[in-house]
């Protein structure tokens, strides 16, 4: 078990590639911090991660708002008392025409696809400092 008594972050973790993500770092001994919006979906990964023999919880987390990624560093802290490796995975994508997109689209887009990994990684490398090491990923996939 490579990742024994680590925490992870992994934002947008509660389905799709981040719940794979979860589960992965799960099955290698990671403690898991399913920073999602989504909070129904979330629990079927919590499930998932308990059932492979790891710790999990959710912090319901709206990557484009910092008091609300503060929230999720201090959930993950107050929890298991560090934070190891952060996985910025939530992303999304308004699939229009150009000439469709509203000012909003874009602005929903920069926000989450990368205003929130500049945020979460800003809040979680002080923890990882303190630690003496840390991971910090931005995952990008398009399709």
């Amino acid at each position: 078990m490579k990742l024994k008594d680590r925490v992870a972050i992994v934002t947008g973790g509660g389905k799709g590639i981040g719940e794979e993500i979860c589960l992965g770092l799960a099955k290698e001994g990671a403690k898991i911090v399913i920073a999602e919006i989504d909070i129904a979906n979330s629990e079927n990964a919590k499930k998932k991660i308990l059932d492979a023999g790891s710790e999990a919880i959710i912090v319901k987390t709206d990557v484009s708002k910092k008091d609300s990624i503060n929230e999720m560093v201090d959930k993950a802290i107050q929890t298991f008392g560090k934070i190891d490796i952060l996985i910025n995975n939530a992303g999304i994508r308004h699939v229009k025409k150009l000439l469709d997109h509203t000012k909003q689209d874009w602005d929903d887009m920069i926000s989450v696809n990368l205003t929130a990994p500049f945020l979460a990684s800003q809040a979680v490398i002080p923890h990882m400092i303190k630690n003496g090491k840390g991971k910090n990923y931005k995952l990008w996939f398009y399709s």
